[in-house]
This record gives structure tokens, C-alpha cells and sequence, in this order.
């Protein structure tokens, strides 16, 4: 062999162990990782799988219902949930209905050093693909706002059968009046602005009683995103604690009901 070919071998051989090594890293740390799996079953999946995400792991998710609309997106629960239905006449009773729903099931990586995800937003992204590829009702997008990660509401079928684009109504501007409140009735307002500003009617449902009446504020908005001033106000109250929100759509009262909660990890107080 000439001396002029050496540098060449000795280039070629040294890029070989170079790549060899970087496969073998490569390997092992994918060999490193537990592959684990999540199933659901009920009216609303994804919002099941992201509370059991969010009990296991700490995360902050919110969520948010498409308005179900369409009768194959739906189910009557009537004669299931109602415990008054012989006040009525046969088939008069105000109906029930509640998203169709079903199985979902899918996989993500853990890493066993911290017993956790490496990429919160990655499996939550798994998890609506998933969601999407089942033929679910409604199709839901990821938004990610620091340690929160949104589940948004992005299509849905309409009284046609026709899938829609769908816009969240924490994405409408709204103004709320700055005066004095306790948490309780900032929530009201911020649900009595959406309501005014989107014509969809939205109500404050449940919420940690002692943290949001002892909360005192003179918070306003001025056409500011929906979100942005939730999301601001629930990270006051909150303090230290974590909370977050659902806002779930009731096909018969064509209403949504904004929920908030605080997060826990399992096993915790």
C-alpha cells in the first residue's frame, strides 16, 4: 500500500468507528427505555387518558370539548341517568346525551432513571393521533403554554354530517371589567365575557371552594384571549399549587361547563 492511500484508511477507518459508535449509543438508549401502554374506555377518552397522565405525572392539562352536534357523534343515556323519567309521559322526558366516545388505547416511552416521559408534549401528541386514527368524534389539537399542555377542540361534525374547522372559545378576545372579586366571581365573569363575545353559552362549574373564595383581585381584561386571562388568573390563586381546567360541551343544554381542579400526582394529599 503507497504512503499516500494511509491517511485515506486511517480517515475512512476512524469515520466507520465513529459511526459504529454512534449506532451502538443510539441502541442502547433506546434499549434503556420502557415502552409502556394506556387504555381507556368511556363518553370522553382523551380527557380519561389525560386525567390518568396527569394523576401519574404532575402534568397540567387542560381540555376542551368540540360542541358535539351531529346524532352519530352521540349517545341518549336517558333511561340511564335520569331517575325521574316517570314524571313524564312515555318518551317526553328532557333526553340526556353525551359524547359517543369508545376504546382507546396507545403506547409511549418511559425512561426508567426518572420513571417518567422525557416529553410530556410528545405523548400527548400520541395520544390524540391515536384518538384521530380510532374514527373518534371531533378531532383535538396540542397547544403548548409552559408547564401547561392544551387539549384543544379543533373539528367536529356539524347537524349535516359535515366535519368543520372549529375555533376553542378560550381563543375569543373578551374584556372583563376590573373591580374588586373573589376567585368564584372572577370565574363567573370570564364565563358571562365568553358567553357575550361568542354567543355560546359557557358556565362556571366546579372549582377548589376555599382557594377561589378566599382570593381577592381587581383583574380586568381588555379584548385580551380567553385563555391568556385564565390562565394568568388560575396561576394567582393557585400560588404554589397547580390548576387547570376542562371545559366540557352538554350537547343537550347546548352549553359548555368550564371546570377547574387542581393537580396532584397519585398517592398524594
Amino acid at each position: 500500500m503507497s504512503k499516500n492511500h494511509r491517511p485515506l484508511l486511517l480517515c475512512s477507518v476512524s469515520l466507520v468507528t465513529m459511526v459504529a459508535l454512534t449506532l451502538a449509543v443510539a441502541a442502547k438508549s433506546e434499549e434503556e427505555l420502557t415502552r409502556t401502554s394506556l387504555s381507556v374506555n368511556g363518553a370522553r377518552p382523551v380527557l380519561m387518558a389525560a386525567e390518568m397522565l396527569e394523576k401519574e405525572f404532575g402534568w397540567v392539562i387542560t381540555y376542551e370539548d368540540p360542541p358535539y352536534v351531529h346524532e352519530t357523534d352521540l349517545v341518549d343515556v336517558t333511561d340511564e341517568v335520569r331517575k325521574d323519567s316517570q314524571k313524564f309521559k312515555p318518551g317526553q322526558a328532557p333526553r340526556v346525551l353525551v359524547p359517543k366516545g369508545g376504546e382507546l388505547a396507545f403506547e409511549f416511552d418511559i425512561d426508567p432513571a426518572t420513571e417518567k416521559p422525557a416529553d410530556p408534549a410528545t405523548v400527548i401528541q400520541q395520544l390524540l393521533d391515536a384518538y384521530a386514527f380510532g374514527g373518534h368524534p371531533g378531532i383535538f389539537r396540542l397547544e403548548k403554554d409552559g408547564q401547561r399542555l392544551h387539549i384543544i377542540a379543533a373539528g367536529v361534525k356539524n347537524k349535516d354530517g359535515v366535519l368543520i374547522s372549529h375555533q376553542s372559545l378560550l381563543d375569543t378576545p373578551i374584556t372583563v371589567t376590573a373591580q374588586k372579586r373573589n376567585g368564584v366571581e372572577l370565574l363567573n365573569a370570564i364565563c358571562a365575557a365568553i358567553t357575550q363575545a361568542n354567543g355560546t353559552r359557557v358556565v362556571a362549574g366546579g372549582a377548589p371552594a376555599n382557594l377561589f373564595f378566599r382570593y381577592q383581585t381587581e383583574s380586568g381584561a381588555g379584548n385580551q384571549r380567553a385563555r391568556d386571562f385564565l390562565t394568568n388568573e388560575l396561576d394567582r390563586i393557585g400560588g404554589a399549587a397547580k390548576l387547570t381546567w376542562q371545559l366540557l360541551y352538554a350537547p343537550d343544554m347546548k352549553s359548555y361547563y368550564l371546570n377547574i381542579h387542581l393537580v396532584s400526582l397519585s398517592g398524594s394529599a
